[in-house]
């Protein structure tokens, strides 16, 4: 049974490996060399916000709703709309 879920384990890694080289490649046409380097430091410090970014930038390229790659400034608007806003109330006594 061990060759078997190898095999199945394998394959699990192959498809993974495939999907996040498309996603790379969707990220390279639609976002340029700054805001790559932009995403990627996100990524580092936040990967459940860069995985939000991650599908949203996806599915406004695959609607065709992007024309043109986007700036480093637009990808920080987007990102002030993806992540989630804090905020703290501090109360002295």
């Amino acid at each position: 049974m061990s060759g078997i879920d190898d095999l199945n384990s394998q394959r699990t890694n192959e498809l993974q490996e495939e999907q996040n080289r498309m996603l790379e490649q969707i990220l390279r046409k639609v976002l340029v060399p700054e805001a790559i380097q932009r995403f990627n430091n996100v990524k580092v410090v936040k990967p459940e916000i860069a995985a939000q970014l991650e599908m949203y930038l996806v599915k406004l390229y695959q609607s065709g709703q992007l024309k043109q790659p986007l700036s480093e400034e637009q990808l920080i608007q987007i990102l002030d709309k993806v992540t989630p806003k804090t905020t703290f109330n501090i109360r002295r006594r």
